[in-house]
């Protein structure tokens, strides 16, 4: 059955969504509402690529999700959409994400820009990782790996350890965090060591007795763990916040939700804020002090400075009451030795399982990994899943894979022919091993991380 209704004139309606969701409709009438985001249902109807291809008139405003390795163009991951610049086309990086009204005052996006990889001891760079030089005052060269770059380190003595690249020697390498320091001041020479002078904004070397800037070293990209000078995890990658002495880092493309009051129709509003560049704050405080993202800066303030008042969903200053655009990220004291920042933790609607329950499942993020020989173990950078793909070559071949950390584990059994997919979930931090005796073709071996992940 269909309903016809004849009007003599079209009416359009242009408007907000808060303004259309409080709205008495009319069914003569069109509304237009020009800031609604995509629905999940909608973000996953876009196609996914792993090369974009060229940009031209018959493409114009297609929008592509760029699921390829990360280069000095394209961020694997993210979406773009092919626009018209005074006739020429060209494809421009574009925020896609389902609809935030339910969350606010945390971190919705981490660039997963760093893709490194742990295997038997050895750790590898995969290429298209893109890293940061600190290269003189308020300067950082942004530089995109070119191909895999690997180090066996056998020096650390039970130690954590600190990865950093070399562009000088186009490397990479890994000091004891004892060794590394921040500051303006140099600090007691130590061989092998790392200072970040935060006056001239490089990071130097403690080579021959001094300490030297010739290597053009990055900001640091990871800590590592040490066993007997064995490399055996990957205890945090520097995704969009890092840290070196007393210094954290936030790095380009981090976005988050400032709170900014409470919607007519209950939803939590918020501005979207993305870091422009690198943003560095020193933290020499013996307090216990809070770190904090703003539309401008990324700052050291302490905790006690700011109150977060849930049911109005803003911050504000608690010496004159007023209201303070910023995030709350975590906090540190002194020296770090360790920072994770916060994501989404606060206004959480707890009776929407439905949201709460889709954070778990996988997303279609993925870092592609290398399968080592059986017996290899790999480091999970995030809550998600380790798939792989492979064949078994001969009936009765078997591939085991085990989260050593959960005490969990998936067998899959061989057929002679045509390959199967073998997956287990895996928390931030987990190792996996994998063992087989599989010997056919490996068609994929990937990292996909949960959607609360990412």
């Amino acid at each position: 059955m269909s309903t016809t209704t004849n009007v003599e004139q079209l009416k359009l309606n242009v408007m907000t969504k808060q303004q259309y969701d409080i709205a008495t409709k009319s069914p003569t009438e069109l509304y237009m509402v020009t800031d609604a985001t995509m629905t999940a249902a909608e973000v996953g109807a876009i196609p996914q690529v792993s090369s974009l291809p060229a940009a031209t008139s018959a493409l114009a405003g297609c929008i592509y999700q760029y699921v390829g390795t990360t280069t000095a163009t394209y961020i694997n991951g993210y979406f773009y959409k092919c626009v018209n610049n005074s006739g020429t086309y060209s494809w421009i990086r574009i925020n896609v994400q389902p609809d935030h009204s339910n969350v606010s005052n945390c971190i919705i996006d981490i660039p997963q820009d760093i893709a490194l990889e742990l295997s038997s001891g050895t750790l590898t760079l995969r290429a298209g990782s893109k890293v940061y030089v600190p290269n003189g005052s308020g300067v950082f060269d942004e530089v995109v790996i070119a191909s895999d770059l690997s180090v066996t380190p056998t020096w650390l003595n039970n130690k954590l350890g600190v990865v950093y690249y070399r562009r000088a020697n186009n490397n990479i390498t890994v000091t004891s965090i004892d060794y590394c320091f921040s500051g303006s001041t140099a600090p007691t020479y130590a061989d092998g060591g790392c200072w970040y002078d935060t006056t001239n904004n490089k990071i130097k070397r403690g080579i021959s007795g001094s300490w030297v800037d010739t290597d053009e070293s990055s900001l640091p990209i990871a800590i590592v763990k040490d066993s007997s000078n064995v490399v055996t995890s990957i205890d945090q990658v520097f995704n969009g916040f890092g840290y070196i002495g007393s210094v954290i880092f936030a790095l380009p493309g981090v976005r988050g939700l400032i709170p900014d009051g409470i919607n007519p129709d209950g939803t939590l509003n918020s501005q979207i804020i993305t870091v422009p560049d690198v943003w560095v704050s020193s933290n020499t405080g013996a307090s216990c002090d809070g770190m904090w993202l703003s539309t401008t800066d990324f700052n050291r303030v302490a905790i006690s400075t700011y109150r977060y008042i849930e049911e109005k969903n803003y911050w504000i200053s608690i010496a004159d009451g007023n209201i303070r655009p910023i995030i709350y990220i975590g906090h540190t004291t002194g020296d770090i030795s360790t920072f994770s920042p916060r994501y989404i933790f606060q206004a959480v609607d707890y009776s929407d399982t439905a949201f709460i329950a889709h954070q778990a499942m996988p997303s279609s993020r993925y870092n592609t990994l290398t399968l080592g020989a059986s017996g290899s173990n790999y480091t999970a950078p995030a809550d998600g899943w380790f798939v792989l793909l492979k064949g078994a070559g001969t009936s009765g071949a078997y591939c085991n894979l085990v989260n050593t950390t959960a005490h969990i584990g998936v067998t899959s059994d061989g057929m002679a022919t045509g390959a199967k997919y073998i997956y287990i979930p895996a928390s931030r931090g987990d190792v996996i091993q994998i063992a087989y005796s599989f010997s056919g073709t490996t068609e994929s071996f990937i990292f996909v991380y949960a959607n609360g992940a990412v």
